[in-house]
């Protein structure tokens, strides 16, 4: 369970990747934290529970207002 590493590291295995080639996107404390402990890119979004001050705190990389705003940082 969330914030334990193990749910994304088991993702990544299964992508074929490393969890440093993955990006999370989370709308909670737990899910930034889950990323971080990962090793994975955590992005916040506030669309969901999470407010801006908390996600910070715990680490999120990146804050978006919306999950479909991570398209204008992704390579095209």
């Amino acid at each position: 369970m969330k914030p334990h590493p193990g749910p994304v590291r088991r993702a990544a295995a299964l992508l074929g990747t490393t969890p440093r080639q993955c990006v999370m996107v989370g709308d909670t404390v737990m899910d930034i934290r889950s990323a971080r402990r990962a090793g994975a890119f955590a992005v916040g979004v506030l669309s969901g529970f999470g407010e801006r001050e908390e996600l910070e705190r715990a680490g999120a990389h990146l804050i978006l207002d919306r999950a479909e705003q991570l398209l204008d940082y992704l390579p095209s």
